[in-house]
């Protein structure tokens, strides 16, 4: 049973090159959090107050701050659908000139196949935003954020997904990711005749792959799958790319985004 309890609860460590006052504004403050997390945010400060973020209905929702330690320690209740059970904690130390911030995510529902895609779409959405701070507060801190999101569902399996978002017809017409761990260095020249060049920060098939964009002033990508509606719907999965850029125009960012739309179209018009 103890073993049980333990895999219900996100608690993942990650050092930052910032000093703790800006780590603590970047989960804080709502303008700082629109430069890595939300595309909306909103913040009551102070304990009894609320947190809202929004990428745009239904992905949105506001939390119950529970705890309100400048510098120190933030904790919400009620992460978006996980309801009011979900505690969200975070936990700031200053260390050799870095923070280390600790995300602690705990009150998930226990057995039942939802409820175990929604834990593990969970703890791979904080692996990948944990990092998009880090980039963030390490390489554009203080810029606002630009955003594309382009998405389509796409027929099959999550694998038959994952290989046409991936492969020739989507991300690497040429170049490989295959294999491929974090820090480690890509090239793809994708279908749409983009070229991403980088460093990987997440290469996790069939679910997501992430890393930075040189050639757009070192803007963070993420090409992830899905499923569409639930664990039960098997046949369904939304292909996106996620795009974050920071001082570069807003006009390639929307070109950019448009060229992949026609592109996860494509791919969702076509079988399996």
């Amino acid at each position: 049973m103890a073993k049980a309890e333990k895999a219900r609860v996100i608690d993942t460590t990650l050092e930052i090159a910032a000093p703790v006052e800006s780590v603590w504004k970047a989960i804080s403050d709502p303008r700082e959090l629109e430069r890595w997390f939300p595309l909306q945010a909103r913040v009551t400060p102070g304990e009894g107050g609320e947190v809202f973020m929004s990428w745009g209905p239904p992905w949105e929702g506001g939390s119950r701050i529970d705890a309100w330690e400048p510098g120190r320690r933030l904790r919400t209740r009620g992460f978006l659908e996980h309801g009011d059970a979900s505690m969200v904690e975070y936990t700031l130390e200053a260390r050799g000139g870095k923070t280390v911030l600790r995300l602690v995510h705990s009150g998930f529902a226990k057995g039942g196949d939802w409820e175990d895609e929604l834990f593990g779409g969970t703890e791979r959405g904080w692996r990948y935003e944990l990092r998009s701070l880090r980039h963030y507060l390490e390489r554009h801190a203080g810029r606002d954020r630009v955003v594309a999101w382009p998405k389509a569902p796409v027929r099959g399996t999550a694998a038959e997904a994952w290989r046409r978002l991936l492969g020739r017809e989507g991300l690497v017409r040429e170049g490989r990711i295959d294999g491929l761990a974090e820090g480690d260095r890509y090239r793809a020249v994708a279908a749409t005749g983009d070229v991403f060049e980088g460093t990987v920060v997440v290469n996790d098939p069939p679910h997501e792959f992430a890393g930075t964009v040189a050639g757009l002033n070192d803007a963070l990508l993420s090409l992830r799958t899905h499923e569409a509606g639930g664990p039960k719907e098997k046949d369904g999965h939304v292909a996106c790319l996620f795009l974050s850029t920071w001082n570069v125009p807003r006009k390639d960012v929307e070109a950019l985004g448009e060229r992949w739309r026609r592109l996860l179209d494509e791919l969702a018009a076509k079988e399996s």
